[in-house]
């Protein structure tokens, strides 16, 4: 599902995403919805639950314009997922990599 329809589908909640579909760069094209609610702690304690059991890709994201704000690390950890990058040590890399400069 594409996250304009994500937005439509579910107005003002947190969205559990997961991808479904990537791009020939990395870039997810298609989002599955996981879970929903207005609830953030919910939607966070899913989340971690999903994690643990595997599902590492797992996202939080708001459809509200105002008033329901995601937490920072949550905000990068969509932004790393989406553009298919992964952090070490604090630096984000691009992933798959190349190693020797050349793609």
């Amino acid at each position: 599902m594409l996250l304009q329809n994500v937005a439509k589908k579910y107005p003002r909640n947190y969205i559990l995403l997961a991808p479904a579909k990537r791009d020939d760069t990395g870039r997810v094209q298609d989002w599955q919805v996981l879970n929903n609610d207005r609830n953030y702690q919910k939607i966070k304690d899913l989340a971690d639950y999903y994690r643990r059991e595997g599902i590492k890709n797992a996202v939080i994201i708001s459809t509200a314009k105002t008033g329901m704000d995601v937490a920072p690390d949550e905000s990068a950890r969509f932004f790393r997922i989406f553009h298919n990058m992964f952090t070490i040590a604090g630096v984000s890399i691009k992933f798959p990599m190349t190693l020797g400069g050349e793609e």
